[in-house]
């Protein structure tokens, strides 16, 4: 660790004395490595400008903007996206010069090594949490830039776009070169073209484009499938046991070994069934018992009624006759 940041920072300042040109493998992490050898006051932000060519005012506003950016679009990701990194991660390196590992003076106009070059890097970063990211590598002496964009990015907005507008900022190769002006134009766009994307595709009103709407919908299904099917499981696996540790009560000289057998389950079905109609019989009997003392009691009634009519009589009074 202690020899990282020596040779980062041997390198950076190699980087601001001369036209140093920089090797994929040699751009440090911003997220893991000190946040000055990126130019940056703190980890977390997905930009390395190694030359510090951004101004501290030009920089705040890029960040700023790439998170908005990045919460512009919802997380394309069937599992949780990283904190601010949902939706699409848009990350720059800024160098004067690059250094191509497979290609010879690379700088001079090679569009496909500083792709090569963005691709290594934004895997190095592990940029994005399911491949939801774009990283523009942009080398200022050779007015040049590359990127790599990752599949789930390809999703939210297709290649054809990015480099369009890439191509578009980045056209421009005189002298003075305005690195700001590119980079803020480059995010502005980048947004109205996802918006227009987004209202092309039928927008579902909850900031996805119907392909990643389709993508998290089908993903909540598989989420549902498979909790239903562990719930099933289980219930297979409780009534498996309840059956078993009924059935050795009642059988002690039953083994853990016979229970995976057929016979087994023969013999735990014969016995649920003999239970049943036990238990069937045992409700008969009692229907019957209480039918017998309802008809007992009837009749104790009756017999009382016919003792109290029998028992009554008339009583004559003189010059009336009147029952009581």
């Amino acid at each position: 660790m202690v020899f990282n940041k020596v040779f980062f920072s041997f390198l950076l300042i190699l980087g601001l004395c001369s036209a140093y040109k920089w090797k994929r493998d040699a751009i440090p992490n911003p997220f893991t490595d000190p946040p000055t050898f990126c130019g940056l006051k703190e980890n977390g932000s997905p930009l390395c400008d190694l030359e510090q060519q951004l101004t501290p005012t030009h920089l705040k506003y890029i960040l700023d903007k790439q998170k908005e950016l990045t919460r512009f679009v919802k997380c394309p990701c069937s599992q949780t996206c990283k904190e601010d990194q949902s939706g699409l991660v848009v990350g720059f390196v800024i160098v004067k010069e690059y250094d191509s590992d497979t290609v010879p003076n690379a700088n001079e106009a090679n569009p496909q090594a500083l792709q090569d070059f963005s691709e290594y890097v934004r895997n190095k970063w592990s940029l994005g949490t399911c491949d939801n990211s774009v990283l523009i590598t942009i080398a200022t002496e050779p007015k040049q830039y590359g990127i790599s964009i990752g599949e789930r990015a390809r999703q939210i907005l297709n290649d054809t776009w990015y480099t369009s507008i890439m191509d578009a900022n980045f056209q421009e190769r005189s002298a003075t070169y305005n690195l700001f002006p590119k980079i803020k134009d480059t995010l502005y766009m980048l947004k109205e073209a996802i918006a227009e994307e987004m209202k092309r595709n039928d927008d579902r009103s909850d900031g996805l484009i119907s392909s990643l709407t389709d993508s998290n919908s089908n993903s909540i299904w598989y989420t549902v499938l498979i909790i239903g099917l562990i719930l099933l499981l289980i219930i297979i696996i409780v009534y498996t046991l309840y059956v078993v540790l009924k059935h050795r009560k009642e059988n002690d000289d039953v083994s853990i070994k016979d229970v995976w057998t057929k016979k087994f389950w023969l013999t735990a079905g014969n016995q649920y069934k003999e239970a049943k109609q036990s238990e069937s019989s045992n409700e008969k009997d009692v229907e019957k018992h209480e039918e017998e003392e309802v008809k007992v009691k009837l009749a104790s009634t009756e017999d009382l009624k016919e003792v109290i009519d029998n028992e009554s009589g008339a009583v004559e009074f003189p010059g009336k006759s009147s029952k009581v």
